[in-house]
């Protein structure tokens, strides 16, 4: 059995021979694919070969549609996808937008729009150029080079080392108010970040002339995987 694949597919039932036909494309291109049902042997666990399937992927495809938004097996796979800190390239093969939990967990993603069925060879070729910057960013050299050179990173806007893509730090979630320092000191409010617990004592000016803090900038902070690039080459 394989134990590794470029990408996985994940889609709604109702999508299914789209979702194969666009496998076949993909492998008709030498990218390795994980699809239900195909790849789940029979007798194996359902759930847990999903799991494994998003988890021994590179890259991970949603084929959305309103099925796919309105499905909790979907859902469910792009909470999976990350948590294992995969990229995600949402497919859209129809005109509806993602609502709810769907809209929520993918907002912040370069939505992919095929334009209907067929999907366009253009679709297909950016898909696959995502997917080798999947690549990259999952091989880390053994040493460092002579020369290093910098990328940005997507997620938490910061610059790094573009042999070593691990370390992204960054908070999901603005932080929360949760008091200040006290009258008896120049005055400084202090947040907390929901994610990791971790606190941040705002700037201040003083007493006189003293203006609202500044929330707290989003790097570094809570570990949360791999550095994204912003720009391959």
């Amino acid at each position: 059995m394989k134990s590794h694949w470029d990408i996985f597919i994940s889609h709604a039932s109702q999508n299914k021979d789209i979702a194969d036909n666009l496998c076949g494309t993909f492998e008709a291109s030498s990218a390795s694919c994980w699809i239900a049902p195909r790849n789940i042997d029979p007798g194996r666990d359902y759930g847990e070969e999903i799991v494994r399937g998003i988890q021994d992927s590179t890259m991970f495809v949603v084929v959305f549609s309103a099925q796919a938004n309105g499905s909790k097996h979907v859902l469910r796979e792009v909470d999976l996808a990350l948590s294992f800190d995969k990229i995600v390239v949402p497919i859209k093969i129809d005109a509806s937008s993602p609502t709810g939990g769907m809209d929520y967990r993918l907002r912040t993603f370069q939505w992919v729009e095929a334009g209907g069925i067929p999907i366009p060879d253009r679709i297909i070729g950016d898909t696959l150029t995502v997917l080798n910057a999947a690549k990259q960013r999952d091989s880390t050299q053994a040493t460092t080079p002579e020369y290093i050179i910098l990328n940005v990173c997507s997620r938490c806007g910061s610059q790094y080392a573009e042999h070593d893509p691990s370390g992204c730090s960054f908070h999901p979630q603005p932080p929360q108010n949760i008091g200040h320092t006290g009258p008896r000191r120049d005055y400084a409010e202090i947040w907390e970040f929901p994610c990791c617990g971790q606190k941040y004592v705002g700037t201040f000016y003083g007493r006189v002339g003293r203006t609202k803090d500044e929330l707290p900038p989003k790097s570094p902070g809570c570990v949360k995987g791999k550095h994204t690039p912003k720009y391959t080459f």
